[in-house]
C-alpha cells in the first residue's frame, strides 16, 4: 500500500506531530509492539456529519493494560450544545471538562499512538470520524496505522470454533460481548470508559 502524503510532506507545512507521525509509520521503520485501544464519542453515528466530541485510548502492553498510558481529550464544538447522542454519553458543549481545539486534540492523539496497533469495537466509526476530521484540518493526512476490530475478532474467533454459526450482529455489540466475557463495563459510554472495556475484552479474544 502506497500513501501519497509522504510524497507531499516537504510541501506541506505540517505540524511537528504530524511530520514525526509520517516519520515513525514510514516503511521500514520498526513498529511499536504495543497496542493502542481507543474509542470516540461523536453526536451521531454518521460519519460525515457527526460531531467529535471526545477521545479516549489505553495502551496494551506485554498482555496488560498500561494504566500509566491512557489520553483523554473532550473537543471544543464552539456551540452551546449538541444534537443526536448527548443523551446517552452526557457529553454537552457548557460541561465542565477541560476542553481542547480539535486540532491540538488531533495532534496529541496522534503523538500517543505513534505506529501501534489500534484497537475499536466497530472500528470503522471512529477510525472513519478520526480520518474526516483529520482530513478537514490537515489536508492529506490519515491514520495509517494497522487496526484491530474487536467484533470482527470476536466473529473470528467463533468462525474458528464452529464454520457454520449464524453471525447475528446483536451478538456481536460491545454490551453483548462484556457480558459474554463477564466483563464489568467501565463508565460505560464514556470514551475512555469505553476504551478500557475494549481493552479488557480484547486481552480475553487475542
Amino acid at each position: 500500500m502506497k500513501f501519497n502524503f509522504w510524497r507531499n510532506s516537504k510541501k506541506t507545512n505540517y505540524p511537528e506531530e504530524i511530520t514525526n507521525y509520517f516519520a515513525v509509520n514510514k516503511p521500514g521503520v520498526e513498529a511499536d509492539t504495543s497496542y493502542v485501544v481507543f474509542d470516540t464519542e461523536s453526536s451521531s453515528l454518521t460519519i460525515s456529519s457527526a460531531q467529535l466530541l471526545s477521545i479516549g485510548a489505553v495502551k496494551v502492553k506485554d498482555n496488560s493494560i498500561a494504566l500509566r498510558e491512557t489520553f483523554e481529550c473532550f473537543i471544543h464544538t464552539g456551540k452551546s450544545g449538541v444534537k443526536g447522542n448527548v443523551h446517552i454519553h452526557e457529553i454537552m458543549a457548557t460541561g465542565k471538562e477541560e476542553k481542547k481545539e480539535v486540532k491540538e486534540a488531533l495532534l496529541e492523539f496522534l503523538d500517543f499512538i505513534g505506529n501501534a496497533v489500534l484497537v475499536a469495537h466497530h472500528a470503522k466509526h471512529d477510525v472513519g470520524l478520526i480520518n474526516r476530521y483529520l482530513s478537514e484540518n490537515f489536508p492529506g493526512v490519515r491514520l495509517v496505522n494497522q487496526v484491530i476490530d474487536t467484533a470482527n475478532l470476536a466473529i473470528e474467533n467463533d468462525r474458528k470454533k464452529d464454520t457454520s454459526i449464524k453471525i447475528e450482529p446483536e451478538n456481536y455489540s460491545l454490551d453483548a460481548l462484556l457480558k459474554r466475557y463477564s466483563i464489568e463495563a467501565l463508565e460505560r459510554h464514556t470514551a475512555l470508559g469505553d476504551a478500557f472495556s475494549t481493552a479488557l475484552l480484547f486481552l480475553k479474544m487475542k
